[in-house]
C-alpha cells in the first residue's frame, strides 16, 4: 500500500497496487471528497481523498483498516488527519 499526499490541494491517494498507465477502468465517486477506483475486473485499486486536512471519511471504503492502519504509520505530519 501506498500513500500519497498532495499539500497543495490536500488529497491524499491511497495506492493498493501498482497499475499500469490505463489500468483503472472505472472510477466510483462516493461523496465529494471520496473517489474509488477500480480495475476491469472490478478489484479496486486506489482510493483518492479530498479536503483531508478537514478528516478523513473510511466508511464504505475498501481496505479501512488496512488505510487507518497505514494512515497512523505514514508520518507524523498526518497524524491529524486522523480517520472520521
Amino acid at each position: 500500500m501506498l500513500l500519497q499526499y498532495d499539500d497543495q490541494v490536500d488529497a491524499l491517494y491511497v495506492s493498493f497496487r501498482e497499475v499500469e498507465p490505463g489500468g483503472v477502468a472505472q472510477v466510483h465517486m462516493v461523496d465529494d471528497r471520496r473517489n474509488v477506483d477500480y480495475d476491469a475486473s472490478g478489484e479496486p485499486v486506489g482510493v483518492e481523498f479530498l479536503c483531508v486536512s478537514d478528516g478523513i471519511n473510511l466508511r464504505d471504503i475498501p481496505h479501512a483498516d488496512e488505510i487507518a492502519h497505514a494512515l497512523r504509520a505514514f508520518s507524523p505530519s498526518i497524524a491529524g488527519l486522523a480517520p472520521t
